[in-house]
């Protein structure tokens, strides 16, 4: 009896630390992506962001920059499995996409992400900007600016990381 009590309270345990992403787990595609993941923030901020910057500089828009390629890219050179252990706390977690990864898909692109204070932006530029939400903890957005509203949360936005994007030499 005091063995089942044991496994019961284990259980209960790891239920209340991991929530219900032990049991609900987001869905994989075929080759084993997650396809929450290709309509997320990140990936769709970056073709927004990298075709804009590509119009506005007279460059050849390439016919893979979409955001399930881009998701795709991101997941297939992920090297820390940072999103799938986070998602057994929270299934969404899936649909995280790391700073580093967002350079390393402009760096794909022959584009360079230079960090900027806010206060920098111009409206000639392009930028990708990292918000949070004040008053939501864990809630982030990445987007493309201009083309979202700058404040995105409105008064509750924070802002984490500015880039402006630039054409490596």
């Amino acid at each position: 009896m005091k063995k089942v009590l044991a496994i019961l309270g284990l259980l209960t345990l790891c239920i209340i630390v991991t929530g219900c992403g032990v049991f609900d787990r987001p869905v994989k595609t075929s080759d084993g992506l997650y396809r929450a993941h290709y309509t997320s923030c990140g990936p769709e901020a970056l073709q927004a962001a990298i075709t804009q910057f590509k119009i506005n500089n007279n460059l050849y828009v390439s016919k893979d920059l979409h955001y399930v390629t881009i998701s795709k890219q991101i997941q297939l050179n992920e090297k820390c499995p940072s999103r799938h252990i986070l998602s057994y706390i929270d299934k969404t977690a899936v649909e995280i996409t790391w700073p580093h990864e967002i350079k390393a898909i402009c760096s794909k692109y022959d584009i360079k992400l230079v960090e900027v204070n806010i206060e920098d932006v111009i409206k000639k530029e392009v930028y990708i900007i990292l918000a949070n939400n004040k008053k939501k903890f864990f809630y982030y957005h990445w987007y493309a600016w201009p083309g979202q509203h700058l404040y995105y949360f409105g008064d509750n936005t924070g802002i984490d990381r500015v880039y402006r994007l630039e054409q490596i030499e």
